[in-house]
């Protein structure tokens, strides 16, 4: 409240008018003095001063009286010129209240706070208000004026009032107070002649507001009243004369002159308004007329208006605020809309200086809000939003002020700067609010710097852009972070801050949002950015710190800048030691054992290596390589533009720990295509022990400036040189067939000087090799050394085979590794089954079905057993299907091709290997081989294939015995000799079962199908025991009348009288 009273205080002052002549002019000027400047500064009385209004007398204890020469201010935006912003690179708050009080503590927009000031001044001595009517006229003459007293009379004929007094809205009739100036360096005048002419005006116009003034005193001692250096001196004597006649004119004729007229004019109002023949002419009158209304000095609203403004400008606002609401119904009735808005904004204030009562005030800001609109004048609805928002500054009103300036952004959109003040004021009231509304404000500050930049304020749209910035950084609103940075870009580039133009295009230039704009706009960056740094670069020195990142920047030998810049895209990159690397090329993909999976007891001191291998995050794992070797950096590159761009002079660059750098060029030239990824290989030998890293990516782009990217830190320890052994495959499939075999080689090569030793190979998916490592102990100096090995198909799908030599170099164990990824794919089907045999009691079946799985022809060249089993061929079916008897005995082999001849270490030494290491488990089941040719493309492949761990079917628990059938398969008759054709069957019952079996039933059942055979003889024979293993036997005649096929198992066994169903064996006999 007491802000308020204080701002009120300062901004309705008593006004005094002050007319000077030519001379007093004169004199003024050449102290560097206007009639202003030499009033002004005394007029804050020290004292106060007591004033008896119509009810009380107020305290006025501190009096603002202001001394003006002109009634015809006009507005100037020029002001805000004055102020320029200065962009704070590093002043930023976050989302807390205490970082926002602290950021808000500091006076954000000053040259708003000017313009607002200079925006009320120029609506002073309105023709609508009386709030600011001077209340005394003070006339200047000077000695050096001819005739000072004749001087005087004629400044205070009426016709040198201003138009105010003509029109009749101010009234003239207020104290005149005649100030004599005497400059002794500019008259000639003596002190008694001055003391007599001051005497003589005293007399003929009013003692006791006649006053005489020193000026130009400076050869006197005294102190500056003003704060420029030209400014005049007045000795202290003076200056307290200044002050007492100051005072004397607010005792003897302000104050008494105000007093008199609340009297004068409250009889007024008594008279004409409350009397009764007043009120009946007012019911009948008709008032709505506007066109016969004038706000003059003779007219009731006049009258009342004044009563009110002068018991406001003294502090009687109780009084104030009863005549403001008498006069406004008047005026509203009257549709003097500008008049009436006028009154409810002071009527606000009254409210809250009264009552504290701001809901009141608000409304009454809202009706005058509505009537200037009426009024239709953009410069009140103006002051009446600036007045809301001084009086309702608290933040829970913040809110409210944004959205009053809002809504009124339309209306004074003509009005020039003032949208743009506006919006920047709407931005800093929502982030003032609570709760605070940080995208709002965000959202205003840019709109507010686009109202700048239309006005060409660049600095000022600049400072609004910035502030904006930081709400939408890293908030995924790329496209608003992208135009802002774009529109800084430029700001920075027209106000020739080329360093901060630059760092702002860079930003954009690696914003992911900008791939989504079209070519053309793309290249505009681009070529925006270019410019930027040949200007900066045409600069005699150009600068080399960024305000904003607060970092150097480097410049080249050739004296272009280094900057961070993204095109082409650093998208990754990796750092391969001589270790990492692998000497035989290969993808990885298929499945894959883990490195460290292949560490033996001795190589174990290499563990942290190989889990760092495998991705596992090793601390303090210390990466190093030998003097003469390379670290090999392999960059991948991507231009995600819709244009083609060239890079050139693509370098690595290392760190050795003394400070040296390792300059590496990868490429001297290479230009990407839009969209293109690009993967570029540097080999940086080291030459020097010690400790590296790498330090950055350069690159040349347009030959304007260098790109640079810093990649994370990678130290790597250089040790003095050893001899290294060099590994490669030859021959190493992509491809195979499953079961197809194929010979490589493995070359050891060692092209050092010293000797290595204790040289082990080993390796991963020892299926396929059946074996998982070969030891070659030492290989000498320059020695090349080749291993053979063979590898098969096995388990279709894709392999990733790893390889790790370990070997010792100068006492110092060492390793490398290889890697290559083979293809198994399908060759044949293969379908088995394996059971007992029917004709045979001690001999099993092997049913086979192979064919092959791709378009080829298939040659099956040998059957062979790997188990202790014997091999005997039953019968072909094209090719396809081989029925096999089985029997327990030494492993043989069915050889189908005579002229084949099986490889001795295939069958011998690495099919066992490759046997025993697929058998599940060591057991007596058979295990086959089958060696066959695959004709693919003239082309002919040989392969092996493994059945292993074939069971023969055991039904013992469900049916303890086992049926052997004998008869013929085919029989010739002549039915016409002899209708009747018999054949001998045999049918043989094996118990195996542990125990006996008692009271056996075996019988013949007859043939149910019409045209079937009898059986003839005994039909059913019965056995009282037949104990483990034992067989039993029935022979009986089957009878055919007619040729055909006939099934002939037609048998049952009835065991304690239970009936068993014997096995359903096919068995036919055909009959032709």
């Amino acid at each position: 409240m007491e802000e308020i009273r204080k701002w009120v205080q300062e901004m309705y002052q008593v006004k005094l008018l002050a007319i000077s002549s030519q001379g007093a002019l004169s004199v003024l000027s050449s102290s560097n003095l206007t009639p202003e400047d030499l009033l002004n500064p005394f007029c804050n009385s020290p004292h106060s001063l007591s004033v008896k209004s119509l009810t009380k007398t107020v305290n006025c204890s501190n009096l603002h009286v202001k001394v003006v020469e002109k009634l015809d201010l006009k507005r100037s935006d020029s002001i805000v010129l004055s102020i320029i912003p200065k962009v704070e690179w590093q002043e930023s708050f976050d989302e807390s209240k205490e970082s926002i009080s602290n950021y808000l503590s500091k006076e954000r927009t000053p040259w708003f706070n000017i313009w607002k000031d200079e925006f009320f001044k120029s609506l002073n001595f309105s023709s609508h208000e009386l709030i600011d009517m001077p209340l005394g006229i003070i006339y200047l003459v000077s000695t050096t004026d001819t005739e000072p007293l004749q001087t005087f009379q004629n400044l205070a004929r009426s016709q040198n009032l201003p138009s105010q007094y003509s029109s009749k809205v101010y009234d003239s009739n207020v104290p005149k107070i005649y100030l004599l100036i005497h400059d002794p360096a500019k008259s000639s005048m003596s002190n008694n002649q001055i003391a007599a002419l001051h005497e003589k005006i005293s007399k003929s116009l009013s003692p006791g507001l006649c006053f005489f003034v020193l000026v130009n005193t400076g050869g006197q001692s005294g102190n500056l009243i003003w704060d420029e250096p030209g400014g005049s001196k007045f000795s202290n004597e003076e200056r307290i004369k200044l002050q007492i006649i100051v005072n004397d004119i607010l005792v003897r004729a302000i104050v008494p002159y105000v007093e008199s007229s609340l009297k004068s004019l409250d009889l007024v109002l008594e008279q004409k308004k409350r009397g009764i023949k007043n009120s009946i002419s007012k019911f009948f009158s008709k008032k709505e007329r506007t066109d016969s209304f004038a706000f003059q000095t003779n007219c009731m609203e006049h009258v009342c208006r004044l009563l009110a403004d002068l018991a406001f400008m003294f502090g009687d606002y109780e009084e104030a605020a009863n005549h403001y609401k008498a006069v406004s119904n008047d005026l509203k009735n009257l549709k003097a809309w500008a008049h009436t808005g006028s009154v409810y904004e002071m009527m606000a204030i009254c409210s809250i200086l009264c009552t504290g009562d701001n809901k009141e005030a608000e409304s009454l800001m809202d009706t005058a809000y509505s009537y200037y609109q009426k009024a239709g004048d953009q410069s009140l609805i103006v002051r009446c939003l600036l007045l809301y928002k001084q009086l309702f500054s608290k933040s829970e009103y913040s809110k409210r002020v944004a959205l009053k300036f809002t809504s009124s952004i339309n209306e004074i959109k003509n009005l020039k700067l003032i949208p743009a003040l506006f919006l920047e004021q709407i931005a800093f009231s929502y982030l003032q609010a609570s709760p605070t509304y940080f995208r709002k404000y965000a959202f205003y500050q840019v709109l507010a710097g686009d109202e700048f930049r239309k006005l060409e304020l660049v600095q000022h749209a600049l400072n609004c852009y910035f502030s904006a910035s930081h709400f939408y950084k890293g908030k995924k609103w790329e496209h608003i972070e992208m135009h802002i940075n774009h529109m800084m870009g430029r700001f920075c580039y027209f106000l020739n801050m080329q360093i901060e133009s630059v760092h702002f295009f860079l930003s954009l230039s690696s914003s992911s949002k900008l791939l989504q704009h079209r070519e053309q706009h793309q290249k505009k960056i681009i070529n925006e950015l270019l410019s930027t740094v040949a200007q900066w670069m045409s600069m005699p020195i150009p600068a080399d710190f960024n305000p904003i990142a607060k970092t150097s920047i480097n410049f080249h030998t050739d004296g272009k800048p280094i900057l961070d810049f993204s095109l082409p895209r650093i998208t990754g990159y990796s750092v391969l030691l001589p270790q990492d690397r692998f000497y035989s090329n290969s993808k990885m993909i298929g499945n894959c054992e883990m490195w460290k999976s292949l560490l033996t007891k001795e190589s174990h001191i290499f563990l942290d290596d190989f889990k760092y291998f495998d991705g596992d995050n090793v601390k303090n794992l210390k990466r190093s390589l030998y003097c003469d070797e390379n670290i090999e950096v392999i960059v991948k590159c991507f231009n995600p533009m819709g244009f083609n761009i060239m890079a050139e002079n693509l370098t690595v660059i290392m760190m050795h720990e003394s400070g040296e750098a390792i300059v590496t060029q990868a490429i001297d030239k290479l230009e990407f295509n839009s969209n293109e990824e690009k993967i570029i290989v540097c080999e940086c030998m080291q030459k020097k022990p010690g400790k590296v890293k790498i330090q950055a990516f350069q690159w040349s782009f347009n030959n304007a400036f260098y790109g640079n990217f810093n990649p994370a830190v990678q130290e790597f320890i250089v040790k003095p040189p050893v001899s290294g052994l060099f590994v490669n495959l030859i021959n190493f499939p992509d491809t195979l067939l499953e079961g197809q075999v194929q010979n490589l080689q493995i070359v050891f090569r060692n092209q050092s000087l010293n000797p290595v030793s204790s040289v082990s190979l080993v390796f991963s998916h020892s299926f396929l090799f059946g074996k998982s490592s070969i030891s070659l102990n030492d290989i000498a100096s320059g020695e090349e050394r080749k291993v053979d090995i063979w590898i098969r198909g096995e388990r279709i799908g894709v392999h990733t085979v790893r390889f790790v030599a370990f070997y010792q170099s100068q006492e110092e164990k060492r390793y490398c590794r290889l890697q290559s990824t083979i293809e198994i794919k399908p060759s044949l089907r293969i379908s088995s089954r394996y059971e007992s045999s029917l004709k045979s009691i001690n001999e099993s079946i092997l049913q086979l079905c192979l064919k092959p799985a791709l378009e080829s022809r298939l040659t099956i060249k040998q059957i062979a057993s790997l188990s202790a089993h014997s091999l005997r061929l039953i019968k072909e079916l094209a090719s396809e299907v081989y029925f096999i008897g089985v029997e327990n005995g030494q492993y043989n082999a069915i050889k189908f091709d005579e002229d084949w001849v099986e490889t001795s270490d295939i069958r011998k030494g690495f099919c066992l290997d490759v046997k025993n290491m697929l058998k599940k488990a060591n057991n007596s089941e058979l295990d086959l081989i089958i060696s066959w040719e695959l004709e693919i493309n003239e082309t002919i492949l040989t392969g092996h294939h493994y059945l292993l761990d074939l069971k023969i079917k055991n039904n013992i628990e469900k049916f303890p015995f086992n049926m052997t059938l004998s008869a013929p398969t085919a029989l010739i008759h002549d039915f016409k000799a002899d209708p009747i054709c018999k054949a001998q069957v045999k049918v043989c019952i094996k118990n195996l079962s542990q125990e006996g079996v008692k009271n056996l039933l075996l019988e013949a059942q007859q043939d149910l199908e019409p045209e079937g055979f009898i059986w003839v003889g005994c039909t059913a024979r019965t056995f009282d025991t037949l104990l483990p293993g034992e067989t039993i036997e029935m022979e009986i005649l089957a009878s055919f009348q007619l040729p055909g096929c006939y099934n002939l198992n037609k048998f049952s066994l009835k065991v304690n009288d239970q009936v068993k169903n014997l096995p359903k064996h096919l068995h036919q006999i055909l009959i032709s």
